[in-house]
């Protein structure tokens, strides 16, 4: 989902986690729906701290840990910690000097809050790192998005959930409340945008020779179905260039008499759907635009599922366990068919 903050605050500042952790803290200081939503999940994951009051960010301790949120309760009592991340490294004072600074007090939490895909990774290391400082750790819950363990005695839970988890609690808590929903969603859309583009963790399968081969045997694809579609008497490829790109490979092409990028395109495969190839339609020739456009949405919806977008990009699906003809064929019918859609009269 992409939303005002998702699309303006990254043109201006790298410090995202900043950002996302000031608007976590102005929906919490706003709502008290939002602070019950905090309260509820604490207490499933097994702590208890009463009604919550004041919210301050980066409230520096007497060691110099500064965490992302400090929530104190009714009497001003500091009862919980959030660290807010994305996939910024742990600091040297995470999560120990926290827990020092919640040691011996009434029951209290350290709540880490990061993207879903890291919560694998991020709690054994917390988890470690505490029991590498003397304090016994004990796993208490481990269900869904939300993990829990026993920190020293019983009065403090060292915790860990996704950004999803706490967001979709808070919109739960707020629903008769337009403009806390508002702000929740403001910074959903700064969070999934984070988790889009994120350096996830290396799977040993991505390093395959057969995905290698794959990638290296995908622009002979475009220039194969290009050629086909171009003898049919669909395409043009006259003084139009073939030619990489940051984003992938791809050809330059007149389909049906408008102007197309016919591509490899990673942005699209990563954010759009499940395929490679994609064809942007981007000069329609003087031609009836509007009829056009209505033929693509048509198409769109019956071939691929979904809507026309808004740039007249389209999906190249390709068909899974069979052979090289097969595959070119089919990418082959799609480009007559979207040259159909652009004209039905023919080449």
């Amino acid at each position: 989902m992409t939303t005002l903050l998702s699309r303006v605050v990254p043109k201006f500042t790298s410090r995202l986690e900043d950002v996302a952790v000031e608007s976590l803290g102005h929906i919490l200081t706003e709502s008290e729906a939002a602070k019950g939503a905090l309260r509820q999940m604490l207490a499933f994951g097994g702590v208890e701290v009463g009604p919550l009051g004041k919210v301050r960010t980066q409230a520096s301790g007497e060691r110099g840990e500064r965490p992302d949120l400090s929530v104190e309760d009714a009497h001003g009592a500091e009862r919980v910690l959030i660290e807010a991340k994305f996939w910024a490294e742990l600091t040297h004072n995470q999560p120990v000097s926290y827990l020092d600074r919640l040691n011996g007090q009434e029951p209290s939490a350290l709540l880490f809050v990061v993207p879903m895909l890291r919560m694998e990774t991020l709690w054994p290391a917390v988890c470690r790192l505490s029991r590498k400082a003397d304090y016994g750790v004990s796993p208490e819950l481990d269900e869904g998005d939300l993990r829990s363990a026993v920190v020293g005695g019983n009065s403090c839970r060292l915790m860990l959930t996704s950004w999803a988890a706490l967001l979709n609690a808070m919109s739960a808590q707020s629903s008769g409340h337009p403009a806390v929903l508002a702000d929740i969603e403001q910074l959903r859309g700064l969070t999934e945008q984070m988790d889009s583009e994120a350096f996830l963790p290396l799977r040993p399968e991505e390093f395959a020779p057969s995905f290698a081969r794959r990638m290296r045997q995908l622009p002979g694809l475009i220039d194969d179905a290009t050629e086909r579609v171009r003898e049919l008497g669909w395409v043009s490829t006259e003084r139009l260039a073939r030619t990489p790109w940051q984003q992938g490979y791809g050809r330059y092409i007149q389909l049906a008499g408008v102007y197309a990028k016919f591509d490899i395109n990673f942005d699209y495969w990563a954010e759009r759907g499940d395929t490679p190839l994609w064809l942007w339609l981007y000069n329609t020739n003087d031609l009836d635009e509007e009829a056009i456009g209505s033929r693509l949405a048509t198409y769109a919806v019956e071939k691929t599922g979904s809507e026309l977008s808004d740039d007249w990009v389209l999906p190249v699906i390709l068909p899974t366990g069979v052979e090289y003809e097969t595959v070119l064929g089919t990418v082959v019918d799609t480009l007559i068919d979207v040259g159909k859609a652009i004209n039905p009269d023919g080449p």
